[in-house]
């Protein structure tokens, strides 16, 4: 139905801003207006907005909010994308053509990009003459009930959904709306107690994370601000538990936790006790190559930075104790980190130039 090579952009180059502003404008002119980021005003992008002005200075009429917008459109409507092979930095697609189907949370085509980022769009059930072409925003949404499909696509793309499932519910529609909501919750039938653990881990971990954003779109959870290092260490200790209660499956929202839980008790000046917890964090982080082998290295240089500030009468008797809990972890990762240093210093030596996470992975594997 529709096959498109994207507009390529390189968030890293200096002319970025102003070649994205005017692609946006051009695709204006042709018929595919794009929608600019709902309330994108962060301060941080200031200086590609002043950039996409200086570019679009001669053009008739235009005016610094215009040039602004047109950067705005363009970004709101580009898809960040990894070419297999290429490049660490993730290049911004735009699809002039792409970009003018409307959202539904009921879709008649889908879209997707092949290895090449070549975009194309397909009918996935019969489409009368004359009815309008729609595409769904986000895949991950399709399964969310109606009040968070809408809250997100409000926030992301400033539009209210107004598609035949989030407005017209018959009495079937209602039902699955209902079902969806309690499996959000984790209250959904068969496997109540389980799903009522993993709502709880889910809870507790969000309540010590926020959405960040970079050039006003999602990009990633990190940990939320705290008025104070002792609110930061309470908060951690009485999501813990709830975390813990569920599982294997928990892994990584543990290991997330205990990051903080090292930093704030190494901030408050709690040696002894940072000491423990980044034994404790060593020992999960080993335990978690090759993903997280890029942290490695790091926790291991605090953690005998913290072990040398240790009182020497105190140290041998937190070491021994270090070693009988996570013994096994803090020798592997003694041993891995030795392993990537030795590797870097090779590559180092042969010219190889910054060495990427990618390759450590590749590396520690």
């Amino acid at each position: 139905m529709l096959r498109e090579e994207p507009y390529i952009f390189d968030n890293q180059e200096a002319d970025f801003a102003g070649v994205a502003a005017i692609h946006a404008l051009a695709a204006k002119e042709e018929g595919f207006e794009l929608r600019p980021v709902p309330g994108d005003e962060d301060e941080g992008e200031d200086k590609l907005r002043a950039e996409a002005a200086r570019w679009l200075q001669g053009v008739e009429g235009m005016t610094a909010e215009r040039a602004s917008e047109a950067l705005s459109a363009a970004r709101n409507n580009g898809f960040c994308t990894t070419f297999p092979g290429g490049p660490e930095s993730e290049p911004m697609l735009l699809f002039r053509r792409m970009c003018i189907f409307n959202h539904s949370c009921a879709p008649n085509c889908c879209g997707f990009r092949d290895e090449s980022g070549v975009s194309q769009v397909l009918a996935i059930r019969e489409v009368e003459e004359g009815a309008e072409l729609l595409i769904h925003y986000s895949e991950e949404l399709i399964l969310l009930p109606s009040d968070l499909r809408r809250s997100f696509l409000r926030g992301r793309f400033g539009f209210d959904c107004q598609c035949v499932r989030c407005e017209k519910k018959d009495e079937v529609g209602a039902m699955v709306d209902v079902f969806l909501n309690k499996t959000a919750e984790g209250r959904a039938v068969g496997g109540q107690e389980e799903s009522q653990l993993l709502h709880a881990m889910r809870m507790a971990h969000s309540s010590l994370c926020t959405m960040q954003k970079q050039g006003g779109k999602p990009a990633g959870f990190g940990f939320r601000n705290f008025d104070s290092l002792p609110e930061a260490l309470a908060a951690v200790d009485a999501a813990m538990p709830a975390i813990s209660a569920y599982g294997a499956t928990t892994f990584w929202a543990r290991h997330h936790v205990r990051g903080l839980r090292c930093q704030v008790l190494e901030e408050l000046g709690r040696d002894a006790a940072t000491f423990l917890a980044l034994a404790e964090h060593a020992d999960a982080s080993w335990r978690l190559l090759p993903r997280y082998c890029d942290g490695l290295k790091n926790i291991w240089e605090r953690f005998q930075q913290v072990k040398d500030r240790l009182p020497s009468a105190l140290r041998p008797r937190f070491e021994q104790s270090a070693a009988t809990q996570f013994g096994e972890g803090l020798r592997g990762l003694e041993i891995d980190v030795t392993q990537l240093q030795a590797w870097l210093r090779e590559a180092a030596a042969v010219g190889r130039g910054p060495v990427s996470g990618d390759d450590m992975v590749k590396v520690a594997a």
